[in-house]
């Protein structure tokens, strides 16, 4: 019992109260320092890889590997968090080497609580290894479709049409369906009348797509074809441009080229069919439109 009193008295003592005091700020001071200085290195390091894939971009003048980028973001953020516990725990004088003996019971944990994590790392890998689809493809995972918009250690972002955001886990992808390995092609038909001048007409199409915006110019895989005269699956007589381009892009780039065109057919007074007569179908000649306009 006296043992016990004087052990409580001597740690409440002055002297060894003002040594725990110092061991304890020294202690302080040794993490603070530790985390700003591996959060300057972190951030050195992601300016040093935003610096090379910016550089690289400017130089060939194309887009980068945005996939490739995020995957060196996530390793760099986790190897930061593991390194920096690390580094606490050394310095609060945890046992690193017991811990390491303990490697029995941390596999443990490891094949119970973080085996999902485990499998997500390594379907992530085989996924880029194989090049199953790369940030911006436009794919199908599962009930899931959209545009891939990261692509990190353990899961696969996914926005569709309505920019709503899916987080899907890598061990849960066991199908992909990549609509953007390759170009598709799509016509946009203009009804005509018979009695319309082509070459006009094409002329004013040409100039159309020439002025287009560059923005939505550079997601055409190929040219423009003007593809002329055909008709429609309705037998209406058009006027027929064929597109290339993405999957992911069709509609951006279809929705932009026929309001284009035919605002600068308009403008040229190039006058077409109405959209559908009272029998429901187009009139095909300027006699039936003025019918129907009742002049």
């Amino acid at each position: 019992m006296e043992e016990t009193i004087q052990d409580v008295e001597h740690f409440f003592s002055r002297d060894n109260l003002i040594r725990l005091s110092t061991d304890l700020l020294h202690i302080l001071i040794q993490i603070v320092a530790t985390v700003i200085v591996f959060y300057v290195l972190k951030r050195i390091l992601e300016r040093v890889i935003d610096f090379y894939f910016d550089r690289w971009q400017r130089e060939n003048h194309r887009s980068t590997d945005q996939t490739l980028r995020d995957l060196l973001q996530n390793t760099l953020q986790y190897t930061y968090y593991f390194v920096l516990m690390y580094s606490i725990l050394s310095i609060l004088g945890v046992p690193m080497a017991t811990l390491v003996a303990g490697a029995g019971i941390m596999s443990l944990a490891i094949g119970l609580g973080a085996q999902g994590f485990v499998s997500d790392v390594v379907n992530g890998f085989f996924i880029q290894l194989e090049k199953q689809y790369r940030v911006g493809d436009y794919v199908h995972i599962g009930s899931h479709s959209g545009r891939v918009k990261h692509v990190g250690l353990r899961m696969t972002v996914l926005e569709d049409w309505e920019h709503y955001y899916y987080y899907i886990p890598h061990r849960n992808i066991a199908e992909v369906v990549n609509e953007s390995v390759k170009p598709i092609r799509y016509n946009i038909d203009f009804n005509v009348y018979p009695e319309t001048n082509f070459k006009d007409f094409e002329r004013v199409v040409k100039h159309a797509v020439e002025t287009a915006d560059p923005e939505i110019s550079k997601l055409l895989t190929e040219p423009v074809d003007y593809y002329g005269a055909a008709r429609d699956n309705y037998g209406h007589l058009v006027y027929r441009v064929r597109l290339h381009s993405m999957t992911g892009d069709s509609a951006t780039v279809d929705g932009y080229y026929t309001m284009h065109i035919s605002h600068e057919l308009t403008r040229a007074g190039i006058v077409r069919p109405l959209a559908f007569g009272n029998a429901g179908r187009e009139p095909e000649t300027f006699a039936e439109v003025a019918e129907l306009k009742g002049e």
